[in-house]
């Protein structure tokens, strides 16, 4: 199935057409593009044969279907392979002073595989460890395009584990984290974070290497 080993994305940002790639070290642009667009982006896509070149997309893993999923498109178990997305969705932009005394709190759902059904999903790989890296910056929230964009280079704020079970049904994570820059920033800086979750091992499938994601839900909580 693998015939794709690195992935592109263009976009228009800033007048102009950039390229974006999850390769690489363009964490900026990445961020500034996940933030603007909301779409995700991955370190790699499977292409294959006969079917649309964005079949298996990272934005499958966020349309809330099922039986769509992104899949990793390098040679092997696709270990370190990773999607990045917007981590804080649904309400406002938070700021600095919202977190003084309270830390972010973020609920994240996954199906874990390529679960269109039982049988497409015992044949290909599941993850079985990830690791999800959560960037943190600044952001300025302007009348002019575009209307959101980082004001730093993002900074790692912290990394989790996410063990997940050899399953089809959703499984959920309850991740909280203080902002790195409390204290530091002016309290009404807004932040935005976005997630970067990485493939370290793999539950294998009985006939492909491929490893994949069918959804990804993000919902922040809020203490009220």
């Amino acid at each position: 199935m693998k015939l794709l080993k690195s992935f592109n994305i263009m976009i228009i940002l800033l007048g102009s057409i950039i390229l974006v790639s999850a390769q690489g070290s363009n964490l900026r642009k990445i961020f500034d593009y996940i933030i603007l667009t909301k779409e995700p982006v991955a370190s790699s896509e499977l292409k294959e044969k006969g079917l649309p070149k964005d079949f298996y997309s990272a934005k499958k893993a966020f349309d809330g279907k099922i039986e769509t999923a992104w899949v990793e498109g390098v040679d092997g178990d696709g270990t370190n392979e990773y999607i990045m997305f917007y981590l804080l969705f649904r309400g406002p932009y938070p700021t600095y002073k919202d977190f003084k005394d309270k830390d972010v709190k973020v609920e994240i759902t996954i199906v874990n595989g390529v679960a269109k059904n039982k049988k497409i999903w015992e044949m290909n790989n599941r993850i079985k460890k990830a690791e999800l890296e959560v960037y943190e910056a600044i952001v300025s929230i302007r009348q002019i395009d575009p209307w959101i964009i980082s004001e730093q280079e993002p900074i790692l704020n912290t990394t989790f584990t996410l063990n997940l079970k050899d399953g089809i049904k959703p499984q959920k994570f309850l991740i909280q984290f203080k902002p790195k820059q409390l204290g530091i920033a002016d309290d009404i800086d807004s932040f935005v974070c976005i997630g970067k979750l990485i493939i370290k091992e793999v539950y294998p499938g009985t006939k492909y290497k491929d490893t994949g994601i069918s959804e990804i839900d993000i919902n922040r909580i809020d203490d009220n």
